[in-house]
Order: C-alpha cells, then sequence, then structure tokens
C-alpha cells in the first residue's frame, strides 16, 4: 500500500479566467444594487434588495467549501496498478471540482439577473421570467447530458485498474460508530466502519461545515419568506 503525499491547493485546481469572471461579475452587480438602493428617492426595502444576492453569495461560500473538501481529501493507493487508480481518483476529483464550479456560475448569474427585476412591472418581469426559465432549462438540459456522458468515462476509467481492498490501519472499523463519532487521533472526516461511513466530529471541517449550516439557519431567520 502506498499513501499519497502530494500536496493539493485550491488554487491549483482553480483557472484563473474562471475566477476573475466570476468575481468581477458578481462585484458589478452588487455595486448596481448598492447604487440602486442609495440613489433612487424612494424607500426600498433591504432585505428585497440584497436578500437574494446575499444567499447567493452564501451558497457561492459553500460551493468553495466544498471544493476544498474535495481537494484536501487523502487516501491511499495500492502498489499494484497505482498509476490507473491514482488517475481514476484525479479525474474524479476534477469532475466533483467542475460541478462545484457550475453551481458557483449559476449562484453568480443568479446575482447579475437580480438588479435587472428591481425596476421591472409584473408584465416585464413576466416576460424576462420566462425567457429565463427557458434559457436555464436548457442549460440543465446540455449539463444533464455532459454529467452523464463524464460520468460513464469515469466508469471506463475505474474500470481499467482492478479492485483492491485496503488494510485498515487506522482500525477505523473498530472505533467509527455509524452515524458520527469523534476520534481526534484519526486526521480524517469520514471513518468506515462497520456499518457504513461516520462523520468524525473531531475534524475541523466537520467544525467548520457545521458552522455553514448554522449559517443558513441564520440566513433563512433573518431573511423574509419569498425571497
Amino acid at each position: 500500500m502506498l499513501l499519497s503525499l502530494t500536496p493539493r491547493r485550491l488554487r491549483d485546481y482553480s483557472n484563473r479566467r474562471v475566477e476573475w469572471a466570476l468575481g468581477l461579475s458578481t462585484l458589478v452587480a452588487l455595486a448596481w444594487l448598492v447604487r440602486y438602493y442609495f440613489a433612487a428617492p424612494e424607500h426600498h426595502d433591504l432585505r428585497r434588495v440584497f436578500g437574494t444576492p446575499v444567499l447567493m453569495l452564501y451558497a457561492q461560500l459553500g460551493f468553495l467549501f466544498v471544493k476544498r473538501m474535495v481537494i484536501s481529501w487523502r487516501s491511499p493507493l495500492p502498489q499494484s496498478q497505482t498509476a490507473e487508480h491514482m488517475a481514476a481518483r484525479e479525474e474524479t476529483r476534477k469532475y466533483y471540482l467542475r460541478v462545484c464550479d457550475m453551481n458557483r456560475a449559476a449562484a453568480v448569474a443568479v446575482i447579475v439577473f437580480w438588479p435587472f427585476t428591481m425596476n421591472m412591472g409584473h408584465a416585464a418581469f413576466d416576460r424576462v421570467y420566462s425567457i429565463w426559465f427557458a434559457v436555464w432549462l436548457l442549460i440543465s438540459v446540455v449539463a444533464g447530458v455532459w454529467i452523464e456522458i463524464k460520468r460513464k468515462q469515469l466508469v471506463d476509467l475505474a474500470l481499467r485498474a482492478r479492485p483492491v481492498k485496503l488494510p485498515d490501519l487506522l482500525d477505523q472499523s473498530e472505533i467509527a460508530r455509524w452515524p458520527v463519532c469523534y476520534q481526534p487521533s484519526v486526521p480524517m472526516l469520514l471513518l468506515k466502519g462497520a456499518r457504513g461511513y461516520s462523520l468524525n466530529l473531531a475534524n475541523r471541517l466537520t467544525h467548520l461545515g457545521a458552522a455553514y449550516l448554522a449559517g443558513w439557519v441564520v440566513l433563512f431567520v433573518l431573511l423574509p419568506k419569498g425571497h
């Protein structure tokens, strides 16, 4: 058995042009909303203007957190067909990262679209929303086809490597208690026990994930329903 100790960083799996495009689009849309809120003479509801963009920004933060988890995931490799196993896992990792970036782009698209809805009447909003819905339906179909094609490619790549049962050197089956456990001595997010995978509450990423979920609860309490 081999242990993959090669450090992986978030920036190594990020496209600078894509990140700049997402960041600049978000900043322009938010600047437009701020100008709209302070420039108009009539009073605006702060939560109505900024509620949805804040939710989308927080969703982007969540997808970045998921990317961080995918990149930081460590797993042992067998000595036989090591290159094949490593290639299959690397392609699977890139696949999940692309899915995260696709969802981040969708969140940015909602933020960019939101300023256009501020001064629209009901009739204009219905027309624009119909076009928006049709475009997103088309994008969803294309994305679904891409995901299925990529999934089959990953299956074919995984079949090139012979399945190997790796030894339980950390005694995970004995210390893991389904569905959650607390094992500070084992710095892993998920431990494989006798009844399946167990979430290790002693892992730092678990703490960050719990804080992120608590943030969602706070946002849904503060923001009005329907926004």
